[in-house]
């Protein structure tokens, strides 16, 4: 993930009361990739990459090189933050003991996931629900094929394509993305719609 040979790091402090480290890299572009690991899970720790908060004061300095891509699933990593996008699904009913491993571990016997986030209250107890990426939209259509309606423990999984807040209280949903009326029961365009 470098992009020459030597250490990409030219100072690194570590500031105790906050208890982060502050890192200073000596290209935008190898900046850039390492703010791709934000949300990753490194020995039960949620790692939080970001950048100063006064770093909107600045002119942006655009990468002019190609930034490589890290090969998570390779690595044996899931992303946790989610874009929006059509190929988002929506996961509910999660019971509130279960731990964002867990789930990972029930959706993972059916997809290959790219990207995961469980909602969480304020004492790290899940909201009963998280939304999603999956490798290919093919793998999301066999996680909602095979995970809605999932008994576990004393609820029920409901997994379905994400609709965007906008949505939520029209009569006549619309694909946000391909802009064709949604008339099947599985929240997304096929085309034959």
């Amino acid at each position: 993930l470098l992009m020459e040979a030597g250490n990409p790091f030219l100072n690194s402090s570590f500031n105790s009361a906050k208890r982060c480290i502050i890192l200073e890299l000596r290209s935008v572009e190898e900046t850039s990739v390492l703010l791709e690991l934000d949300g990753i899970r490194f020995r039960d720790v949620y790692v939080r990459m970001r950048r100063p908060l006064d770093y909107d004061k600045y002119t942006p300095v655009v990468p002019k090189r190609d930034l490589p891509v890290i090969p998570f699933e390779r690595l044996g990593l899931v992303k946790t933050i989610v874009k929006e996008g059509p190929e988002k699904v929506f996961i509910g009913g999660i019971p509130k003991m279960y731990s964002e491993a867990q789930i990972i571990d029930v959706i993972g016997y059916v997809a290959r996931l790219k990207s995961f986030h469980l909602f969480k209250e304020s004492d790290s107890i899940n909201k009963g629900y998280a939304h999603c990426e999956f490798e290919t939209r093919e793998q999301a259509e066999i996680a909602i094929q095979r995970l809605d309606g999932l008994p576990l423990d004393n609820r029920k999984l409901t997994v379905k394509w994400h609709t965007p807040p906008s949505m939520h209280n029209q009569s006549q949903r619309v694909d946000m993305y391909n802009k064709q009326p949604i008339n099947n029961t599985s929240g997304y365009t096929t085309g034959n719609n």
